[in-house]
């Protein structure tokens, strides 16, 4: 079901980058200044990891793409993506699941890389995306 929830996120956040005339999210074009802050998202279940949601650059716009929980993985960290600043371009620098190795925090399930500071969503805002 998280997996389902995840691939229509993408989805939609691809057709609507298409509609709006700006390439799908896998392209990911630059941005000319940070991010909005992120939102906050819900807590995961125990036993679940949260993926958490991000800000989405269609070339015009800022587009909030919803996180999801996914099983933990015995082994592994889930290491956030994150928007960084490259030569005066922001770009989207994608996260992923990697093995736990020393150098990880114990019992870490999340790693999150540079989170921005979480904002509430605006009320009577709903959906999984929101053009900004």
């Amino acid at each position: 079901m998280n997996l389902m929830k995840h691939l229509g996120s993408t989805l939609t956040t691809a057709v609507l980058a298409l509609m709006i005339g700006a390439p799908a999210a896998s392209a990911r074009p630059a941005a000319p200044g940070p991010p909005p802050p992120a939102r906050v998202e819900s807590t995961p279940a125990p036993g679940e990891v949260r993926i958490p949601g991000h800000w989405a650059y269609s070339g015009r716009n800022w587009i909030w793409v919803d996180g999801w929980s996914e099983p933990e993985r015995p082994g592994y960290v889930y290491r956030a993506g994150s928007w960084m600043e490259r030569d005066g371009q922001w770009v989207w620098v994608e996260g992923g699941w990697r093995k736990l190795n020393r150098a990880d925090a114990r019992g870490a399930k999340s790693v999150p890389a540079s989170a921005p500071a979480p904002c509430k969503k605006p009320a009577g805002e709903k959906g999984a995306l929101a053009a900004r």
